[in-house]
């Protein structure tokens, strides 16, 4: 058990709050810290699938643990749907030509939401330039890039946008 009062804390206590509501399948995706406030964002995980559709926003105190805030209609909204999981290519395939400049750190199939309240297959490539992280997603099914946000990272958290 993480000490009271810090980051690891809060993270436990978020998903100790979460499995006491019967939500236990989810991954920690991106927060945030402001002063003793903790932002995470988790999205639900289907068969080994990252399902960004899914998710999961709690606010809680660093120091407490308590929770502030609970945001989970996507969660509701979208958990119930069966999803076709099979990726048509496998992430070699799908991957074959990353933006210039930019290197793969590591890769995962996953779900994203897309315009319409439709959701695509996609591979996730975590990249990096040297300075810069960011993801790309790559259509599991033609391997197009069809979306792709830039990671800010610093002492009080991940986001991506």
């Amino acid at each position: 058990t993480a000490p009271r009062g810090t980051l690891p804390y809060a993270l436990e206590s978020a998903k100790q709050f979460l499995s006491a509501h019967g939500i236990s399948d989810l991954t920690l995706c991106y927060y945030q810290c402001t002063g003793d406030q903790l932002y995470a964002v988790f999205a639900c995980e289907e068969d080994g699938v990252l399902c960004y559709p899914d998710r999961v926003t709690l606010g809680l105190s660093i120091s407490t643990g308590q929770v502030l805030s609970l945001s989970a209609e996507e969660y509701l909204t979208h958990h119930s749907e069966k999803r076709a999981l099979q990726p048509s290519l496998s992430a070699e395939e799908a991957l074959r030509v990353l933006p210039e400049g930019w290197s793969l750190l590591s890769t995962r199939l996953c779900v994203i939401p897309t315009a319409g309240e439709k959701e695509r297959l996609c591979y996730e490539a975590l990249c990096t330039d040297g300075e810069q992280r960011a993801l790309y997603y790559y259509s599991a099914d033609t391997g197009a890039c069809i979306a792709s946000k830039l990671l800010y990272e610093s002492a009080g958290g991940v986001i991506a946008h």
